[in-house]
């Protein structure tokens, strides 16, 4: 099998050689309706067992490596290592594991979703939390003011011992 790994020697990698573009990816990366059963092995913090996910399969058109299976879960875009077959404990299959190639960078202006998101966190600031108090209007101003005169409200703050 081909050493899915060396391929990141022909990526354009960035972030401490770590991660590439959503455009890079999107040109060299393609979604297929075929679906694999692997394994993490333990690398997910989850998986230690063998237990298996179902992931979408993805293939690039990078010379040399059209044959290798690549799935993304989240930002992670991770090839499968066909030689090496997992035993998941509980059921007793094998799976193929998933090992980590790259992470590929997040969309930026995603249209309108990202704008109305946008917008959520504006008013989210303007919406009162819960030890907000309502400020007082004109009119209470006027009566705070009759109310407090002359009174000992008015007198001057007493000294902090």
């Amino acid at each position: 099998m081909t050493n899915a790994y060396a391929m990141r020697n022909l990526l354009e990698l960035h972030e401490y050689n770590t991660m590439i573009t959503r455009e890079a990816f999107n040109t060299h990366f393609t979604k297929t309706r075929e679906s694999i059963r692997f394994t993490f092995n333990g690398w997910d913090g989850k998986s230690y067992d063998g237990e298996s996910r179902i992931g979408r399969v993805y293939r690039t058109n990078l010379p040399g490596y059209e044959e290798v299976r690549l799935i993304k879960v989240g930002k992670h875009l991770c090839y499968i290592d066909e030689d090496r077959m997992i035993t998941e404990k509980a059921t007793g299959e094998q799976h193929p594991e998933a090992e980590w190639l790259v992470e590929v960078e997040r969309a930026k202006g995603c249209g309108a979703g990202t704008e109305q998101r946008k917008e959520l966190m504006r008013e989210k600031h303007d919406l009162p939390s819960r030890f907000w108090e309502p400020q007082p209007d004109e009119e209470d101003l006027e009566r705070m003011a009759r109310e407090y005169t002359g009174s000992e409200l008015d007198d001057e703050p007493l000294p902090f011992e």
